[in-house]
């Protein structure tokens, strides 16, 4: 027996549906149209469907079952079709909603379509929302595993804020020299590596450009700063660095250097006016003697995080030497490759004596030239 709302197949003496819970009277129905029938009929006097045993429909030569509510279609026996729950209307099978014994129209006005389209939005939300966790997971991978490459990651940049300072050093200060004019200079806030470019780094861009590897004295490679590189090396593995980070990385200006390196200090150096050879590399007696570099980072931080500021290396700054001070000290000329004037350097190094490390000392290089007293370190600007 089938229930004459469904068509569901009803086992025993079933009171109700399983499927659309209509209740079953326990007399013979038509298992297409559910019309009652009657005892020993052959034919339904609905809908024409042939009886055998009062009970099965096995098979149709009069005419449809019904017309299809929605489209006024007629219905054959052979046509896949429901009768719906709701309104008890017969409809086609491309009428029902989803896989409901309801009709569409039903659905609708029973608020189980929106309800189901709801359920969708936000399976759909919670899809992209893997999704994006996913995408920004791989991202953050795939950047941890560029920056090991690069030898470089986040924490080992440091803050810049904005600000203005008191450039040069006063007249006082012992041992100074004349280019070092005192004035006020405005800096926005950037990023600096918080020590000089190591073997490491840049050997990696050696090997991606396909370039010859500075030399590095004997002295070991790895996380010692680099040496023997010019300004154009510099600035060429800006270039390169920011192609492969996406940020703008350059070589700071002069005023920025000593911006950072002072780190609001007004002393000679950024933790005093004697030089304390416990807190930089550089020679004690004369030029020399210190005999080589050491890897960075081994000496005390300011109060920035910079390390190295004074000693182990002279750095390349970004601007042109102007002993006179007239505002080259905060501007690049990275991007003029036919100016060769002196590039300025700072922060003394192994083979000089204290003097030559105080936050305001300066020297000029012309930028083709490559020593083995210096090297550098970068700033960047994330975009």
């Amino acid at each position: 027996m089938n229930c004459p709302s469904c068509n569901t197949v009803l086992t025993g003496n079933s009171k109700f549906c399983p499927e659309c819970g209509e209740k079953i009277v326990q007399e013979k129905h038509c298992t297409h149209c559910g019309e009652k029938l009657s005892s020993g009929i052959k034919f339904c006097p609905e809908c024409g469907t042939k009886v055998v045993d009062n009970e099965a429909v096995k098979t149709s030569s009069r005419g449809p079952l019904g017309y299809c509510h929605a489209s006024g279609t007629a219905i054959q026996p052979s046509d896949t079709h429901f009768r719906c729950a709701d309104c008890g209307e017969l409809f086609l099978e491309q009428y029902r909603f989803e896989d409901k014994p309801v009709c569409q129209s039903c659905a609708f006005k029973s608020g189980m379509a929106q309800q189901l389209e709801q359920e969708r939005a936000e399976q759909q939300r919670q899809r992209e929302a893997e999704e994006k966790k996913t995408r920004e997971a791989d991202e953050r991978r795939q950047a941890e595993q560029q920056k090991q490459k690069l030898g470089i990651g986040d924490s080992d940049w440091a803050d810049i804020p904005a600000g203005e300072f008191l450039m040069g050093s006063p007249e006082s200060e012992q041992k100074r020299s004349t280019n070092e004019r005192q004035h006020r200079v405005k800096v926005q806030a950037f990023q600096m590596l918080k020590t000089p470019v190591t073997f490491a780094m840049f050997d990696s861009f050696c090997e991606a450009t396909v370039r010859s590897k500075p030399k590095d004295e004997g002295w070991g490679r790895a996380d010692r700063p680099v040496i023997n590189v010019s300004y154009w090396d510099a600035v060429d593995y800006c270039e390169w660095l920011s192609e492969q980070t996406g940020d703008q990385i350059r070589l700071p200006t002069e005023a920025e250097w000593e911006y950072a390196c002072r780190a609001s200090a007004t002393t000679a150096y950024w933790y005093g006016d004697e030089p304390d050879h416990g807190r930089m590399h550089c020679s004690k007696e004369g030029l020399g003697d210190a005999k080589q570099t050491k890897p960075v980072g081994l000496y005390e931080a300011n109060s920035w995080g910079f390390k190295d500021m004074h000693g182990n290396i002279f750095e390349w700054c970004a601007s042109e030497l102007d002993n006179s001070y007239q505002d080259l000290e905060q501007r690049s000329a990275m991007t003029d490759r036919t100016n060769e004037n002196c590039r300025v350097l700072r922060g003394g190094s192994w083979w000089d004596t204290p003097v030559r490390a105080r936050s305001a000392s300066r020297l000029g290089l012309k930028p083709d030239y490559g020593p083995r007293y210096g090297g550098f370190r970068i700033a960047r600007i994330q975009l």
